[in-house]
């Protein structure tokens, strides 16, 4: 069976039927079986299943002396998707009645097959399910990119919502704005979110670095060139300018723009007209400026290499983006955006980051910032192995069987810096992922197994396997349910 198989978990007390039906799905799934409602929620959890076929009609269990509910399979249902809403559940029953098919499409089921079902037609059920699973997941990360450019700006930390309210009201007022923040911290995407708020958010967004090009071949890129302008020049070109016009044009890295760049600059903000290169007539033009840099255009205007007129023409408000490392409460938001998107763009099937990388992160000065962050989180997602990005994973060592390299990564020098008991807490998850994989690791994935070989009951260890983010069937060397 192929790695990528769709994990199916069959939740139903009928063992002679679980026993049969796994047997000839096996040939074609992944297959794991609960026998209790219990027993199926606690799974759906644990081994996060691509689609659940339950039984309408489990044998009732009574808690605190009560009568259970009948049909169970309904509470069940009801109880997986309180934790996993989008996770399609295909009911199985002998009960054939008309209005038991209807409850079931009411309370959220994907479909409603009476036993014993058709090998083929459940087959195609559980594909199409599957299929229909992803394809929402793929719709709601679209969408959401489409509203919000990868998340529009995640703003969990204080010092970005303030940024962003500031951001906000300078975009209703058409004046230029200057961006400044360290390399990496996302300046054209908060120029895309202020065009966003803006009145000309239906008319076209241009960016340009100011230090990809220079001279007349970055003078013809924004403000277009007559034919033959200069050498190479065979054609017209419009420029980006007459491209944004009733829109807006993004200028990043301006402190590297020549001085007569500046002037030319100076002269739209001015006056509102162009002069392509060449071209003896000026061109009226109407679009929004923003500029961006990377370091301090004030100390350049007072070392002599930057206007103090366009300047202060330019910084008539200016946008700090404060750099990730002081705000890190966002870290494991921007992570997960990035998980989510490279998953997809590569098929993967990596859903989520282990505590233990998701605090490595949040621990890193990050001086490329979020780009920096992102392309860790691509590498990660490429060479993950599993369900959960792992620190190994993050740390680029790609965790070692003997544990060494995460037990090596854990950074106690770093903890030196912390209270004790942050550091303590840290030390010691670290070394129960470690100590639980291993575990695993002997007992082939069986969970029973390796709680006692660590001399726990089940469920102590599966609270500690759960703490850790550690997926048992990673190193299972059956099929069999754990």
């Amino acid at each position: 069976m192929k790695k990528s198989a769709i994990r199916v978990l069959m939740i139903d007390d009928d063992v002679n039927f679980c026993a049969r039906w796994r047997k000839r799905l096996e040939q074609h799934c992944e297959v794991h079986v609960a026998y209790s409602a219990d027993a199926g929620i606690q799974a759906s959890l644990e081994l996060l299943p691509d689609v659940v076929l339950l039984d309408l009609y489990l044998s009732p269990e009574r808690r605190n002396g009560g009568a259970a509910e009948q049909p169970n399979g309904f509470a069940t249902l009801e109880r997986i998707h309180a934790d996993r809403r989008d996770l399609p559940v295909i009911m199985l029953t002998r009960d054939r009645s008309h209005a038991r098919s209807l409850e079931a499409g009411r309370q959220g089921a994907f479909d409603y097959l009476c036993k014993p079902p058709d090998l083929e037609d459940l087959l195609k059920t559980i594909r199409y399910a599957h299929e229909q699973a992803r394809l929402r997941e793929q719709q709601a990360y679209l969408q959401n990119d489409l509203d919000q450019r990868l998340g529009e700006m995640v703003a969990g930390a204080e010092c970005m919502q303030e940024l962003l309210c500031m951001a906000r009201k300078c975009a209703q007022v058409n004046r230029p704005v200057l961006i400044q923040g360290e390399t990496g911290t996302g300046k054209e995407m908060l120029a895309r979110y202020v065009r966003d708020q803006s009145p000309r958010r239906e008319e076209r967004f241009a960016g340009q670095n100011c230090a990809e090009l220079s001279g007349d071949l970055l003078n013809a890129e924004l403000f277009g060139h007559v034919a033959h302008a200069y050498t190479g020049a065979k054609g017209a070109r419009k420029g980006l300018f007459r491209y944004a016009d009733r829109g807006t044009l993004f200028l990043d890295e301006i402190a590297e723009a020549s001085f007569d760049l500046q002037a030319r600059l100076l002269r739209v903000l001015q006056e509102g007209v162009i002069r392509p290169v060449g071209a003896d007539d000026v061109v009226n033009v109407d679009v929004r400026l923003i500029f961006a840099a990377n370091r301090d255009l004030r100390q350049a205007c007072d070392e002599g290499r930057f206007r103090s007129d366009l300047y202060h023409r330019i910084a008539w408000v200016t946008l700090e983006i404060p750099p990730l490392r002081q705000r890190a409460e966002d870290i494991p938001t921007l992570a997960r955006q990035f998980l989510r998107s490279f998953a997809i763009k590569e098929n993967k099937d990596v859903r989520d980051l282990s505590p233990e990388a998701l605090n490595h992160l949040r621990n890193q000065r990050w001086p490329g910032n979020i780009r920096e962050l992102k392309n860790v989180i691509e590498r990660a997602t490429l060479f993950c192995e599993g369900k959960w990005i792992t620190l190994g994973d993050v740390t680029g060592r790609f965790f070692q069987r003997d544990g060494k390299a995460e037990i090596e990564s854990l950074g106690v020098a770093g903890c030196m810096e912390k209270k004790l008991p942050d550091a303590s807490r840290e030390v010691r998850t670290a070394f129960e992922r470690h100590y639980v994989m291993n575990r695993l690791k002997q007992s082939g994935g069986n969970v029973a197994r390796a709680a006692a070989l660590s001399g726990m009951a089940p469920p102590a260890f599966r609270k500690v396997m759960n703490r850790c983010g550690v997926d048992p069937h990673e190193f299972a060397t059956s099929k069999l349910l754990v």
